[in-house]
């Protein structure tokens, strides 16, 4: 990288960002290039799913794991990149237009420089994890290998360095999270609002780059009353291949300190770097974030109302990992 951000640059800063795992893929980020070093993320609120999101919680995580990305691209290049998180500028008594809540968020959610007077090189682990951006990739079909504990402890300690924490789930709480997630399903069904945003984002043309194409959905689970998996084709026509899962799947609960829009983006950025590490390291992921949209939808806050989640830290994401 120059003195200034060439086209060349940032065309290839903004496919790393794109290959972040968003809500739907979705891609609700904007990165705007305001200076010759200077880099503002917004979020692209026409791409907010006001029923599935109500918070824009999985929005403004989504956009912190594409910051991850572009923090890993710009330091490949020998730069540092200064990140400010700059949600909730407006002040906490602010309505917001987007959730109607009083979350205190602005359209600006960061701020990054690039430290273009000094340079050195990125480090091993930097340059392994960026490697990994275009081969991590969620993975819905059966695991049939778990992970060692030394591998569990790698990832609750890379989402630590992002301000987050991992914490697997013993099998009773697994349990409570699978039967969570299969009772959300049956009453999401039952919601034409909810089937209608995700039958707008889900089953489309590939080619176009947004939403989940129905060759990505995963084969539907054989005879499980709580699958790990999310079904995101419900009613639909097309044939999938039946396959029976993991009777006791692994399961990370990501948690942040305080459920605020400056902790999504934190979870965000954690989330990617435990996705990448895992990536490097062979590990396959998924995700069940059904039962958190509905706490976001009937309490206003990720604590869901199900009450499967007991311990007093918000979980952000719930991620499935092992290894087909």
């Amino acid at each position: 990288m120059s003195s200034s951000c060439s086209p060349d640059d940032w065309v290839r800063l903004m496919g790393d960002v794109d290959a972040a795992p968003s809500i739907l893929n979705t891609k609700p980020w904007f990165f705007g290039l305001v200076s010759g070093n200077r880099i503002e993320l917004r979020p692209r609120w026409e791409r907010h799913l006001k029923v599935i999101d109500p918070r824009h919680r999985e929005l403004f995580i989504s956009c912190g794991a594409a910051l991850f990305n572009l923090r890993m691209a710009i330091r490949v290049t020998g730069h540092d990149p200064v990140v400010w998180l700059l949600p909730g500028r407006t002040g906490a008594t602010a309505v917001c237009e987007h959730c109607g809540n009083r979350c205190g968020t602005g359209d600006l959610l960061a701020s990054v420089e690039v430290v273009l007077r000094r340079a050195h090189p990125g480090t091993a682990t930097e340059q392994r994890l960026y490697e990994a951006i275009p081969e991590r990739h969620t993975v819905r079909e059966p695991f049939s290998h778990g992970l060692q504990m030394n591998m569990l402890i790698e990832l609750e300690r890379v989402a630590r360095m992002e301000g987050a924490d991992a914490r697997l789930l013993h099998r009773r709480e697994t349990e409570r999270v699978l039967r969570s997630a299969a009772q959300t399903d049956k009453e999401l069904t039952l919601d034409s609002s909810y089937l209608a945003e995700i039958n707008n984002w889900t089953g489309g043309d590939p080619g176009s780059g947004l939403g989940v194409a129905a060759a990505k959905f995963g084969p539907k689970p054989k005879g499980q009353h709580h699958p790990p998996v999310r079904d995101f084709g419900p009613g639909s026509p097309d044939p999938r291949e039946v396959k029976k899962f993991e009777k006791h799947p692994q399961l990370i609960a990501l948690e942040t300190q305080t459920d605020t829009p400056s902790d999504w983006i934190r979870a965000g950025q954690a989330l990617q770097r435990l996705l990448l590490t895992a990536t490097c390291y062979g590990v396959e992921t998924s995700f069940l974030t059904q039962h958190l949209e509905a706490g976001d939808k009937e309490t206003g806050t990720c604590q869901p109302a199900h009450q499967w989640w007991q311990w007093p830290r918000p979980a952000q994401m719930i991620i499935r990992v092992g290894s087909q």
